[in-house]
C-alpha cells in the first residue's frame, strides 16, 4: 500500500512540473479556426487549433509550404447575419520563421503579399497581427 501511495505522489509531481515548462516546440502546421470574437482592429485575428470543417473561417498550414484560407458552413443553422459573412477561398504559400515568430505570405505565384506576426496565446491559440508594409528589395 505504501508503494502505491509513493508512486501516485511521484506521478502527480511529474505532471505538475510538466505543466510549468514553457512550450518550446510550437507547431504552426494544421488547421486553425478564426475566433468568433472580433477584435478592435481588422489587422489582428485570433485563431484556435481545430479540426477540418470546424468553424466559419479556417486557415490550413501544410508541410509543403502551402496554406489555404477558406470559409465553411456560412449558411448553416443557428448562424445569425449570413448576409454579412463573405465567402473566402484563398490559396498561397508561406514561410514560417520560428526565431522572429513571423509568417511571410506569398501569392500562389510567389509574389510577396504581407507578413503576419505570430503571438502564441496558449497551446492551441495564436494571434496573427498583419503587417502591411511591403518588403524592400
Amino acid at each position: 500500500m505504501r508503494q502505491i501511495i509513493i508512486f501516485i505522489l511521484v506521478l502527480s509531481a511529474f505532471s505538475v512540473s510538466a505543466q510549468e515548462e514553457p512550450i518550446l516546440n510550437f507547431d504552426i502546421l494544421g488547421y486553425w479556426s478564426q475566433s468568433p470574437i472580433p477584435s478592435e482592429s481588422k489587422d489582428v485575428v485570433v485563431y484556435t487549433r481545430s479540426e477540418p470543417g470546424r468553424g466559419s473561417l479556417i486557415m490550413n498550414f501544410r508541410k509543403s509550404g502551402v496554406y489555404r484560407s477558406y470559409s465553411t458552413n456560412l449558411n448553416g443553422p443557428n448562424r445569425c447575419g449570413n448576409y454579412i459573412a463573405r465567402r473566402t477561398d484563398h490559396w498561397g504559400k508561406y514561410e514560417y520563421n520560428k526565431d522572429q515568430e513571423t509568417i511571410d505570405i506569398y501569392s500562389y505565384g510567389g509574389k510577396f503579399e504581407y507578413t503576419w506576426e505570430v503571438h502564441q496565446l496558449g497551446d492551441d491559440k495564436i494571434e496573427l497581427v498583419k503587417n502591411n508594409r511591403r518588403r524592400a528589395y
